[in-house]
């Protein structure tokens, strides 16, 4: 079992792969690939926590790259340039890869694991999937005229499952964090109905959206590690500054 533990992220990862081949070629085929990716991550996940589908290790390890190939798959339908759509599914599938090889690693080899290695690891993956999830609502509400308040919810939802897994994988429980994840969730929400009215891309408005996420992540966690300072706050606040100028100075306005 130990050999299979250690091939097995390659052969998911794999896997995935194929099946984001299959839905290019069939986008007919969305319900088909959506029910094999989720038996795939989730048994896999399985296979390499403690095969035990109902406890909280298996529930933990399973919402990154749940959210983060689900994020990519429906992003992915509304892609357009076939090598865009080529080096996305490409890229999707090697984060997938170190996520698994990373969890592996962590409950498997221990003398070998890196500290903080799988904790940052997620914290991006976590910060790409938002992003991924906010520019796909965006899409829905332009190309597909889903109802405002339909994705508002979705945002909602979303915003906290991301939220509570990133303070989580840093060590912080939910006693403490429960407070602040509800806030950033209606925060960003909010936001969201906000930017819906920019006359902005759907890609712009998901940047704007992230790097105010990223901003409330960053500094409410360090709030709870007891590690939030002046300096801290400064340098978020500055990259946060420095993207959303970047972000509407280049933006088309519509």
């Amino acid at each position: 079992m130990i050999i299979f533990n250690r091939i097995l992220p390659y052969i998911s990862a794999l896997l995935t792969f194929i099946f984001y081949e299959l839905l290019l070629a069939k986008p007919v085929s969305i319900y088909f690939v959506t029910v094999f990716l989720f038996l795939n991550i989730s048994l896999s996940v399985y296979s390499l926590t403690d095969r035990k589908f109902l406890s909280k290790i298996f529930g933990h390890f399973l919402l990154s790259p749940l959210l983060f190939i689900a994020s990519t798959t429906v992003l992915l339908l509304f892609l357009e340039n076939d090598l865009i759509k080529q080096l996305f599914i490409i890229g999707s599938s090697i984060i997938y890869l170190l996520i698994l090889l990373n969890v592996y690693s962590f409950l498997h080899q221990p003398e070998k694991y890196q500290p903080y290695t799988l904790e940052n690891l997620l914290s991006y993956v976590n910060l790409i999937s938002v992003f991924l999830f906010y520019a796909s609502f965006y899409c829905f509400g332009l190309f597909l005229n889903t109802p405002t308040w339909l994705l508002t919810i979705l945002t909602l939802i979303i915003t906290f499952l991301i939220t509570y897994q990133t303070l989580w994988v840093s060590k912080i429980n939910f006693s403490r964090s429960r407070f602040f994840v509800v806030l950033i969730s209606l925060i960003i929400s909010e936001m969201y109905l906000s930017i819906d009215f920019l006359p902005t891309s759907y890609f712009v408005n998901a940047v704007i959206l992230t790097t105010f996420y990223y901003f409330l992540i960053n500094v409410s966690r360090e709030y709870l590690l007891n590690l939030l300072n002046k300096k801290t706050v400064i340098k978020y606040s500055i990259v946060s500054i420095i993207v959303l100028i970047l972000t509407l100075a280049t933006a088309p306005w519509i």
